[in-house]
């Protein structure tokens, strides 16, 4: 049984474009600068081989059909952040895949590295509105269309009388609000309010726009970022937390 939820926070999405992601991993996120890995990450052979990698674009008249095929990410055109180590075995493996296929398709490096925002705009032009975009190896979830006009209440539902009673069972945007919530800059100020607040939660204002963070309550995951919708529009968006695996890892843990 599900309680009736809490407000966490809200945001604000200026460009109508929502992203998903772990706050741990904002400092890799480049957003319109050329990718980079910072130091400190991994160990620095790595960092280097990282900084000086490879974004590929799948071409040719059978692409999406190939970029499928190859299925290396999400987006079938594209392949980013391949480090140089890796670079022609990325070829090699694709022409591997290629073979037999009939597919007219080539792997072709491009001449500079994709930013982030641009892998966005790609991903929701092939998603049509909702889509991955991958950074460093690692993914956040995009939607498109959320309301630009005003800020948007973000609510997390717990699990009641359940052997997972206190944890998330998801979190989501809401653009119809059914309360009215009143609620930095610097990460540590974030922090310090997840730790004080009953939610796990906290508010920062990043370039103009209002982000929310919160703990999982599950620890680290994968978790789908869906979209909900009634009568084929878009009202919010929800992080599906308790996840089947996640719940019986927890399980696992505490037998």
């Amino acid at each position: 049984m599900e309680s009736k939820g809490e407000q966490l926070g809200e945001v604000t999405v200026p460009s109508g474009i929502l992203v998903v992601i772990d706050c741990g991993l904002l400092g890799m996120w480049s957003h319109d600068r050329p990718p980079a890995m910072p130091e400190g990450v991994i160990d620095p052979q790595m960092t280097e081989s990282a900084n000086a990698g490879t974004d590929f674009e799948v071409v040719g008249p059978d692409a999406e059909q190939a970029g499928r095929r190859f299925d290396r990410q999400w987006h079938p055109r594209f392949v980013y952040d391949i480090p140089r180590h890796g670079v022609r075995e990325m070829v090699e493996c694709f022409e591997q895949a290629m073979a037999g296929s009939g597919f007219a398709a080539e792997l072709r490096p491009l001449p500079r590295r994709v930013p982030h925002r641009s892998r966005i705009d790609q991903a929701l032009k092939y998603g049509r509105g909702a889509g991955e975009v991958l950074f460093h190896g690692l993914t956040g979830g995009l939607v498109s269309g959320l309301p630009t006009d005003r800020p948007l209440p973000v609510h997390g539902v717990r699990f009641v009388d359940d052997e997972f009673s206190g944890y998330w069972e998801h979190v989501e945007v809401r653009f119809r609000s059914t309360g009215d919530f009143r609620p930095h800059s610097h990460h540590h100020a974030l922090m310090a309010q997840i730790r004080a607040t009953a939610t796990d939660s906290g508010t920062l204002e990043v370039g103009g726009a209002q982000l929310c963070a919160f703990h999982t309550t599950w620890g680290d995951g994968y978790f789908p970022v869906l979209r909900v919708l009634e009568d084929d529009e878009l009202v919010a968006v929800r992080v599906h937390l308790a996840i089947e695996d996640i719940r019986a890892a927890l399980r696992e843990s505490t037998q």
